[in-house]
């Protein structure tokens, strides 16, 4: 809210967006990461640090980088006031020291992507959207904001970009990201700006069939390397 102070564990692109949204609010933003080469795309007036933030000083805290051993949501504990909120953006340990959560009554929330309407196919496939006087921030009011606010030139957001790439180079693009053998932030993909030929994709009905089972899947981004291998 308007004049609280938020710290953000885990500079990558989505911790630096988020705050630089919250900072157009007028919230007072502090920066943590052991990596001092994202700590540097902090925009004036975010305060960043490598360790050790004020203790029984925030207002939130939001997990922006995954943390399997526990430590961050410990330190969230020690630096949140009395009922303060931890806001998980990434995958963490919530093993937290239940002695301070519940002393101060803090409030753990997890953020589920884009906000109300992801994963559920009325909203995102058949487009029934939710009444606005019920549900305020959907996902598609959540992106049709952010919009605003670049367009606008109160979220600025080019100075994260560190590396752009043909399409036809996109392999060079995702090698960077997943054997991180060099620092970066944000990574854009550009398309020639010639109009591109169509091309349509025919959803079939599944077949009915005995014996072996069949997998098909489209896409060969980063969710596809999640798939077994069998």
């Amino acid at each position: 809210s308007f004049g609280e102070g938020g710290l953000f564990y885990g500079r990558g692109i989505i911790g630096h967006i988020i705050s630089r949204i919250l900072k157009v609010w007028d919230v007072e933003v502090w920066g943590m990461d052991k990596d001092e080469y994202r700590l540097k795309f902090a925009e004036e007036g975010i305060r960043t640090l490598l360790k050790d933030p004020p203790q029984n000083y925030f207002d939130v805290v939001f997990v922006c980088a995954p943390d399997k051993s526990g430590e961050v949501v410990n330190l969230a504990g020690r630096s949140l006031r009395d009922r303060g909120k931890v806001v998980a953006v990434a995958d963490a340990n919530f093993s937290f020291d239940w002695k301070t959560y519940y002393y101060k009554e803090l409030e753990i929330l997890v953020s589920r992507s884009y906000g109300p309407g992801r994963y559920d196919p009325e909203y995102e496939v058949k487009g029934r959207d939710y009444p606005i006087g019920y549900v305020r921030w959907t996902e598609r009011r959540n992106l049709s904001y952010a919009v605003k606010l670049v367009e606008e030139e109160k979220l600025k957001i080019y100075d994260l970009i560190t590396h752009e790439f043909p399409i036809d180079l996109a392999p060079k693009a995702y090698d960077i990201i997943t054997e991180r053998k060099e620092k970066f932030l944000g990574i854009v993909l550009s398309y020639p700006q010639t109009k591109v030929e169509e091309r349509r994709v025919y959803i079939l009905k599944p077949l009915k069939k005995s014996g072996e089972i069949g997998v098909a899947f489209i896409g060969a981004g980063n969710y596809a390397k999640k798939l077994p291998n069998s």
